[in-house]
């Protein structure tokens, strides 16, 4: 997110200058259900100026906090120059958008994402089980392999505050 951008840029450019894409997730982590076409496309360029002037580069790609896009978002990412989006759920294979062919989407998927294997808080709607390392290397690797079969793409959806603790990055290295 854009917010956290703008209070770590040193992260952010460092992380950049090691190899990996930076890519757009909102400003605050924010829903973009209710909102206006013209205060979708506020977040969609504000962030993307943020991360652009850490960076030296404009962010290529984009995920909406919690997947959660409007009948506006593929228009405005197209307009604004993004190469992809990875929102939807509906495929295992990457395709272009029929109505915006400059546009793929990389479909990701709930069951391959941490959060809702380890996010946890003291009232709903985060109350809930986290699941120990093993379970989630198991569940991951059985989705791995039936993906692969098929030729799709399996997209990992990983959090630093989830996946980052000890335990569960030994389990990402296996």
């Amino acid at each position: 997110p854009g917010w956290t951008a703008e209070r770590w840029p040193d992260v952010v450019a460092e992380i950049h200058r090691r190899g990996h894409e930076i890519g757009h997730h909102g400003y605050l982590h924010e829903a973009l259900e209710g909102k206006s076409r013209e205060e979708e496309e506020a977040i969609l360029t504000g962030s993307s100026k943020i991360l652009a002037d850490i960076t030296g580069a404009r962010p290529a790609g984009y995920r909406a906090p919690l997947y959660e896009i409007t009948r506006e978002t593929a228009g405005l990412l197209a307009k604004h120059g993004f190469l992809y989006a990875s929102n939807l759920q509906d495929s295992l294979w990457p395709y272009r958008y029929a109505d915006i062919p400059s546009l793929v989407e990389l479909p990701a998927s709930w069951i391959l994402d941490d959060g809702p294997f380890f996010a946890f808080g003291l009232r709903p709607n985060l109350y809930r089980q986290i699941f120990p390392p093993s379970a989630v290397r198991s569940v991951w690797g059985d989705e791995f392999r039936g993906i692969h079969a098929l030729g799709g793409l399996t997209m990992l959806i990983l959090h630093p505050q989830y996946t980052g603790r000890p335990s569960r990055l030994n389990m990402l290295q296996q």
